[in-house]
């Protein structure tokens, strides 16, 4: 799925994704209505839940208004000095840019069968210049073939087992030996390469802010709350708790 919305146009991904949100929101008007039809939020447990749902909203919201750090922060001195402490978190990996070509072929083909399939693959490792051709004459993946067999950059936690092996052996523009699996033989190309790197403070600057913004804003949450609980001292009767928790397991009711 990730590789066939990658090969849309970006027009196109918009347009899918409008049009699956709009289906989602005339869906949802549409139980509305009959639900209303039927006076279902006139029911008590229904009733119920709004109100909980009432209350934890005004909770959350207030809590986040309270929360929420002042807009300076974090300086930049306070992203610096967690940048470069936690310089090996913001690592990106190896990186390899690879294609494929595929042919489809069952498990349990007569071996005649199977021979062919792979004797379709064996020029491209004498002749790779063509493998871009032969991919989109010959390839089964027609989303991959359409491209030449590019299937984009991938880091090596993201490769197939089976097939890792043969693409971390090449070096760049070397082409693999054709290997079998489940779905038939395939063939690889690397492409390219990227060297893992750490990104610059600039690069991941945005994200680092985000998140220092929200533990900040938990940590506030954590400290108004205690301070909350404090002025408000609250007592626990364990024993009537403890009845209550018998009383819901036997009847399912407080």
């Amino acid at each position: 799925v990730h590789v066939f919305l990658e090969s849309l146009a970006p027009r196109d991904q918009a347009l899918l994704a409008l049009n699956q949100a709009v289906r989602s929101q005339l869906a949802e008007k549409i139980v509305l209505k009959e639900a209303l039809n039927k006076q279902w939020d006139k029911r008590a447990d229904v009733l119920s839940q709004i109100e909980r749902l009432r209350r934890n909203c005004i909770v959350e919201s207030y809590l986040e208004s309270i929360s929420a750090p002042p807009d300076s922060y974090p300086s930049t001195t306070e992203l610096k000095a967690v940048y470069d402490a936690n310089l090996e978190t913001f690592r990106v990996p190896k990186q390899y840019r690879i294609a494929q070509v595929f042919i489809a072929v069952a498990r349990n083909v007569d071996r005649s069968d199977d021979d062919k399939a792979r004797a379709q693959l064996e020029p491209l490792c004498k002749q790779p210049d063509t493998f871009a051709a032969v991919a989109r004459a010959q390839s089964n993946d027609k989303i991959t073939a359409e491209r030449g067999g590019e299937i984009g950059w991938v880091i090596e936690s993201q490769m197939q087992p089976e097939t890792r092996s043969h693409i971390l052996a090449l070096s760049k523009d070397g082409v693999s030996e054709p290997f079998r699996l489940n779905d038939g033989w395939h063939i690889v190309k690397l492409l390219d390469v990227k060297e893992s790197y750490i990104p610059s403070l600039d690069e991941v600057k945005p994200v680092l802010v985000q998140q220092l913004r929200l533990e900040q804003a938990r940590v506030n949450s954590q400290i108004y709350l205690a301070k909350l609980m404090k002025a408000n001292p609250v007592t626990i009767n364990e024993i009537a708790l403890a009845e209550q928790l018998d009383q819901v397991a036997k009847t399912g009711k407080p």
